[in-house]
């Protein structure tokens, strides 16, 4: 994943000053349909960190298409499951 992160940066597509996982968490809060997201964590720290990441809620529309279409340039045959 990190990979793909960097990759995505170095094609200037840009967090927007987000943390990544934020913006993760938020992307998947962002997809009609989407009621959930499963999301594992190590730590109670990190679980709590999610928590308010969450209670931000969706991205904005044009950020989510920028990320999507970000994505879409960087398409290797993934399927998210839905």
């Amino acid at each position: 994943m990190r990979d793909l992160l960097a990759s995505l940066e170095s094609d200037g597509l840009s967090n927007h000053g987000l943390d990544w996982g934020e913006l993760a968490i938020r992307f998947a809060l962002s997809i009609p349909g989407v009621a959930s997201a499963i999301i594992g964590t190590g730590s109670l720290t990190h679980l709590l960190q999610n928590l308010v990441w969450a209670a931000e809620g969706p991205l904005d529309p044009p950020m989510v298409a920028e990320l999507r279409a970000g994505f879409r340039g960087h398409d290797r045959d993934w399927s998210g499951q839905i």
